[in-house]
């Protein structure tokens, strides 16, 4: 390397000047690259980077006396454009690209051990975290510019520009609202452009559930704020990357049937909604390994559940016969029978109209072949 030194190295200036000193050494043709650095608060350097030709991601702190360092990962191409941001505990949140797998990846350290998320394909990664320490990303992904955000539960992903044959380069900021705000090169172009959010998604959140059925998985859904301008269900298959599975469907459709499963199967299903302005938007996933044949008595959880004016009961019948589906209250008082009479092996499902039911807790309960079993729904305005 012509003595070229290609250690890691931490400067600050002070009242006299600049103080440099060396973090980490690089040994043999080993390369510290693509550094983020956050100040916690004792104002204390932490130091995400990636040492090339180990191909790791590592993590460096100083504790007021030495430099603490760790690999996160150790992993063939991973840790490159690292992204860190430290939470109210000061512990780290890191967004990194595996070259292998061409994935943007989120790690974390909980107090205890370090946590890892697979965001999306994707490169260029700037993380924040809001106000509740969930974590924020911008990144380029297929040529687009992308932004993700963790919403407690699941990873929400949408398009913040279209327009683009290449995204580079991506720095993302949360304004006061923690509406975010993208400054990004153009490749194609070879322009520094800027993206922002003036206000929440149209469409807030989406409830997606995943069932089987006797002729495919039924994805049912529902949406939370605006009407969409379509909506499309995408699928992958054990853990394999996400296809593009029923074409666009109309922004009022609620369900879709997968016919194209496979008994033993695992699939995950993610449902994308175009919104009136463009905007793109990923909600999921829903996981659900499809079942072979039904050999006993069962009973789904009601969906949604709380509900406000309906709801979808799913059950499985391992043999033909009589079968009687009832919703009961608290105190025992049938509320309105469902289903009456014989019915086929299989799965079967049947909505309630509870729009005139009073708010409160109800009893959804199956009997067939000698057997019952009951779930609980909750109806809530």
């Amino acid at each position: 390397m012509g003595g070229v030194n290609y250690s890691l190295k931490y400067a600050y200036k002070d009242g006299s000047g600049w103080h440099p000193t060396v973090v980490d050494v690089a040994a043999g043709s080993e390369q510290h690259q693509w550094t983020s650095i956050e100040l916690d608060s004792n104002e204390y350097p932490h130091i995400s980077y990636h040492a090339w030709m180990a191909g790791d991601l590592k993590y460096a702190r100083w504790d007021g006396s030495t430099w603490q360092k760790e690999t996160v990962v150790s992993t063939d191409y991973v840790g490159l454009m690292t992204s860190l941001e430290l939470d109210s505990s000061d512990y780290p949140h890191i967004t990194h690209y595996n070259y292998t797998d061409e994935i943007l990846y989120y790690v974390y350290w909980d107090g205890a051990a370090w946590q890892s998320d697979a965001i999306d394909s994707g490169a260029y990664g700037s993380l924040m975290l809001d106000s509740q320490n969930r974590p924020h990303v911008s990144y380029g992904s297929s040529s687009k510019l992308k932004y993700a955000y963790f919403n407690g539960s699941d990873w929400q992903t949408e398009y913040a520009d279209t327009s683009l044959d290449g995204c580079q380069f991506t720095s993302l900021a949360l304004d006061a609202n923690e509406f975010a705000h993208i400054s990004y090169l153009d490749v194609n172009g070879g322009t520094l452009k800027y993206a922002h959010r003036e206000s929440g998604a149209a469409v807030d959140s989406v409830d997606l559930s995943a069932n089987a059925k006797d002729d495919g998985v039924l994805l049912s859904w529902s949406i939370v704020g605006d009407e969409p301008a379509s909506v499309s269900v995408l699928r992958s298959v054990n853990e394999n990357q996400s296809i593009a599975l029923s074409g666009e469907l109309t922004g009022s459709a609620t369900s879709w049937l997968d016919v194209s499963v496979e008994a033993g199967v695992e699939y995950a299903y993610w449902l994308e909604v175009t919104e009136l302005d463009g905007t793109v938007s990923r909600f999921g996933p829903s996981e659900i390994v499809v079942p072979g044949a039904v050999s006993e008595l069962a009973l789904s959880d009601p969906y949604p559940n709380p509900a406000s004016d309906a709801l979808t009961i799913s059950y499985e019948l391992a043999v033909e016969g009589a079968v009687s589906l009832s919703v009961y209250d608290l105190s025992g008082r049938l509320v309105e029978t469902l289903v009456s009479g014989n019915q086929t092996a299989g799965r079967h499902s049947v909505s309630w109209d509870s729009s005139t039911a009073a708010t409160g807790v109800y009893l959804i309960r199956l009997e067939a072949a000698g057997e019952a079993i009951t779930k609980r729904a909750v109806i809530s305005r």
